[in-house]
């Protein structure tokens, strides 16, 4: 639901969002492009985000460490979930953005919004000079995708077991 890369957020950390907002701020270091990216959220995914915040760990990471809570959890947490969920050599988590990118543009979204969620930077002089969020477009795309995805899961279109 947040088109991130799996490290951004594997080194997630609380004090990055605004959940009262809505807003992922990840900071430019932790960044591919070194520039901070902003990513507006769903309400489904700000209420994961609150429902997983409920659980205390003292951690200042979303997935920390078993072995050290300061911490986050190793580059292989979100590869090896995948096989356990039944997607042994079909799917890898940066797939997921493929995913996204693929149906926003078969949906007809803005290209531009598009780029813009997956924190790809324009080449050349566009690039530099068009620094351009589109955080209230965005936001109404990322609402639009946690939809679709809510609405094919409750379709059993695919079959997710719900963690309680």
């Amino acid at each position: 639901m947040l088109f991130c890369r799996p490290s951004e957020l594997r080194w997630a950390t609380w004090d990055e969002f605004d959940l009262e907002q809505g807003l992922w701020n990840i900071p430019e270091q932790r960044m591919k492009g070194c520039r901070e990216h902003v990513v507006p959220s769903s309400t489904q995914a700000i209420e994961l985000l609150k429902k997983l915040k409920s659980y205390e760990t003292n951690s200042d990471y979303l997935f920390l460490s078993r072995l050290d809570q300061n911490k986050p959890k190793l580059d292989t947490v979100f590869i090896m979930a995948l096989p356990r969920m039944g997607y042994e050599g079909r799917q890898m988590p940066h797939g997921f953005r493929h995913i996204a990118s693929t149906l926003l543009n078969n949906c007809g979204f803005d290209d531009l919004h598009i780029a813009a969620a997956l924190a790809h930077i324009k080449d050349c002089v566009a690039g530099v000079y068009n620094k351009a969020q589109y955080l209230q477009d965005r936001k109404q795309m990322m609402q639009w995708y946690a939809n679709y995805l809510e609405k094919i899961v409750d379709q059993s279109v695919i079959k997710f077991q719900k963690i309680e």
